[in-house]
């Protein structure tokens, strides 16, 4: 399984049989392997995770595309042609799509995280803006009330294995950057897990590793700090990675 992480909270992530691309709204797309198909998915209608260019990419790329979209993107975003190629998702769905298994989380913020698993068995994690958003100097009782939808939804998981996880660590919550990752890790195991929504303040990922939460429960940590970076996992070989 090779996964680029294209910028911001967009990763693409290519399989044996497929390819998968999440929250694209910028940035180079590598090369994969032709004739494979696409899934697109976008997490919410944040401009940082939803942009109508992923629209052009069957006509740019000559691919075959399939849209999963949180249903809080309009329908009228979507151009007319392309609108046979869209699933829409509720939060708290699950449903079957080309022989994988689609399931969706409530985000904390706006519209839904994916929870994928693979036909093959590898199970992926997008959270989209799913996260612990402690704000310092927010109202402390909004704080708590944060921590508890973000534990709450995290319950609906919890116990689960996943291979990849694409979650926020996002350097403007100061000290409580990492919370969401570290909570994510204590509801389930995770074999890698790839920062992102880091605004390209990459030392956030140093600091999330020098904490030694998550890599103390076996989980490696993928060293993001520029845009295009390949890396390369193998669910097989991982399998007791994280459990």
């Amino acid at each position: 399984m090779k996964i680029t992480y294209i910028a911001h909270s967009s990763f693409l992530v290519e399989t044996e049989a497929a390819v998968l691309l999440f929250d694209y709204t910028e940035g180079e797309l590598p090369k994969t392997e032709s004739g494979k198909p696409w899934y697109i998915f976008a997490s919410h209608v944040h401009g940082d995770h939803f942009s109508p260019c992923i629209f052009d990419i069957p006509r740019r790329l000559k691919v075959r595309c399939l849209y999963i979209l949180s249903y809080d993107i309009q329908e009228s975003r979507v151009p007319e042609m392309e609108r046979n190629q869209v699933i829409f998702m509720e939060s708290r769905e699950k449903i079957m799509v080309d022989g994988m298994w689609v399931e969706t989380l409530k985000s904390t913020d706006e519209g839904v995280a994916f929870l994928i698993t693979l036909p093959q068995g590898p199970v992926l994690y997008h959270a989209g803006d799913l996260n612990d958003w402690i704000w310092e100097g927010e109202d402390p009782q909004w704080n708590l009330e944060m921590e508890k939808s973000y534990r709450a939804a995290l319950d609906t998981i919890k116990g689960r294995h996943i291979d990849a996880a694409f979650v926020p660590v996002d350097p403007r919550l100061a000290s409580h950057a990492c919370d969401g990752a570290e909570l994510l890790a204590e509801a389930v195991t995770i074999a890698h897990l790839f920062p992102m929504h880091c605004w390209e303040k990459y030392d956030v990922v140093a600091r999330l590793k020098q904490r030694g939460i998550i890599t103390g429960k076996g989980c490696h940590v993928a060293d993001i700090n520029k845009r295009g970076q390949v890396f390369e996992i193998d669910p097989g070989k991982d399998k007791n990675v994280g459990r």
